[in-house]
This record gives C-alpha cells, sequence and structure tokens, in this order.
C-alpha cells in the first residue's frame, strides 16, 4: 500500500511538472515592424562586413590614433564636431567611423559610396540615408555606366553626354578611317572634324593613285595647300622607289615637279 502511494506521489509530480511547462506562455509571434527591423539589422550587418574590405586615400595626412573614441578634453560639442570632421578626411577604412561621435553615418556613408561606386552597385548607394549624399552616389554609378539620362547633376550629366558624344565619333572616325584605308573615294575624308584626321584619311589614297590633286577634295583652300605641302614630298619619294626598285624610269613620269622629274630619270642601276 506504502509502494502504490509512493508511486501515486511520483505521478502526480510528473503530472504537474508537465501541466507547469504547458502553463509557460509561448513567445510571441513578432509584428511587422519587428520583422522589417530585424531585416534591417540583417542588411546592416551584412554592409558593415563588406565594408571591412574598402579603403579610400585619405584627403589629408594627419596621425591617427590606433583605436579608441575621441576624447572631448573639455571641448563643446561645436568644437569636437569640428574635430571629427578634419579627423574624418584622415581616414581609410571604415571601421575608423566607429570612433566618432557625431559623424559616424556620414563618415561611413564615404565608405558605401566608395563601395558602390567599385561594384557599380545601385543597392549600396539606397543604403545612404542622406538624400543628397545617395543621389550624388547613384549619379557617379549612372556616370561610370553612360546612363547619362538618368543623371541628376546638370554638370555631370553635360559631362556625360559630351563624352558618349565623343565615344561615338570616334567610332564613327575609326570606321571612316578603316573604309578610306582601302578606298580612292577623297569625299569620305571631307566627313571627319578636323584637319589632321582628313590628312590621315587621304595620305593612303594619294600614294595609292600617286594623285596629290585629291587634296582638291577639301573645301578649305588652306587646308588644300596644306596637304599638298605635307604629303608631295611623301609622295615623290615613294614614286622614285618605286621607280628604283622596279628598275622602271617610266614610273617618273607620275612626278609633277620637273626638275625632281628629271633628276629620277637619271638614276642608274
Amino acid at each position: 500500500m506504502k509502494k502504490f502511494g509512493i508511486i501515486a506521489t511520483l505521478c502526480a509530480l510528473l503530472i504537474g511538472g508537465f501541466l507547469v511547462i504547458d502553463k509557460n506562455p509561448k513567445n510571441p509571434p513578432l509584428t511587422n515592424k519587428q520583422i522589417e527591423e530585424q531585416k534591417e539589422a540583417e542588411k546592416q550587418s551584412e554592409l558593415d562586413k563588406k565594408l571591412e574590405n574598402v579603403t579610400v586615400d585619405p584627403l589629408i595626412d594627419m596621425p591617427v590614433e590606433k583605436s579608441g573614441a575621441l576624447n572631448n578634453s573639455g571641448e563643446s560639442q561645436a568644437e569636437l564636431m569640428n574635430r571629427e570632421e578634419i579627423l574624418m578626411l584622415s581616414f581609410s577604412n571604415a571601421r575608423q567611423c566607429n570612433r566618432l561621435v557625431y559623424f559616424k553615418e556620414k563618415c561611413k556613408n564615404k565608405f558605401v559610396f566608395a563601395l558602390a561606386v567599385k561594384n557599380n552597385d545601385l543597392n549600396f548607394c539606397d543604403t545612404i540615408k542622406d538624400d543628397v549624399g545617395k543621389q550624388n552616389c547613384k549619379d557617379e554609378i549612372y556616370y561610370n555606366t553612360k546612363v547619362c539620362t538618368s543623371i541628376a547633376n546638370s554638370t555631370l550629366k553635360q559631362k556625360c553626354d559630351y563624352n558618349a558624344t565623343e565615344a561615338m565619333n570616334l567610332i564613327k572616325k575609326e570606321e571612316l578611317l578603316k573604309k578610306a584605308s582601302t578606298s580612292t573615294d577623297g569625299s569620305l575624308c571631307k566627313e571627319l572634324a578636323y584637319y589632321n584626321e582628313k590628312e590621315a584619311c587621304l595620305r593612303p589614297m594619294i600614294l595609292k593613285t600617286k594623285n596629290i590633286k585629291l587634296c582638291d577634295i577639301l573645301n578649305d583652300p588652306s587646308e588644300q595647300s596644306r596637304c599638298v605641302k605635307n604629303i608631295t614630298y611623301e609622295l615623290n619619294r615613294f614614286i622614285i622607289d618605286e621607280a628604283y626598285t622596279k628598275k622602271d624610269l617610266t614610273i617618273c613620269d607620275q612626278l609633277q615637279d620637273v626638275t625632281i622629274r628629271k633628276q629620277c630619270k637619271a638614276i642608274t642601276f
């Protein structure tokens, strides 16, 4: 009987223990706000890890203490803020920003900016809370990736548009010069913007056709004269070398200058 009582007591204790455990309240579900805060904290943690590998060249050179927060040493808030702004310019990595009190976020934004531009990743720019800094970050990436229409800063947009136009002109020039190198159509060279480009375009045509009059295709008389002056000597040497190499003095007849033509015909083999 006594044994039965002991067993009954043990059972009661076990059941009671389970009941006590069951009565413990479960963790309440997270609110939407808490979920968003948790996600934001995870993003920040991930960003901080990436920032650890980001370095920039300091804007000023000054001794920087290795660790620890700034000691105000009795300074006023304005004085400390001024000192932080100056010291921030000497930082080369994001970890140093943790020493600041008033400009910690602004300091980290500098390294987020560098990280975003390095990877051309607009998502990093979105983590910058300062609207101006965020837009500057995006503008820099738009500029680097030549998405000029999305740039908000008018000066940078103008520069981007100019560079894009120059790049297109360069492609067009290279294509035209390539086409001209196998052609004798001098009018192709008129499409180029600068005289040096036109001369470079006409030179192989003139040497190929032995016709210096291709310079007349240029509209500007001063450019025509320049073209004749710059290429005539090279053309004469080209004709004389050909006559000597082929041992054919009749090639000398292609020389326009009478004196040079006589000298060419006087060549002996």
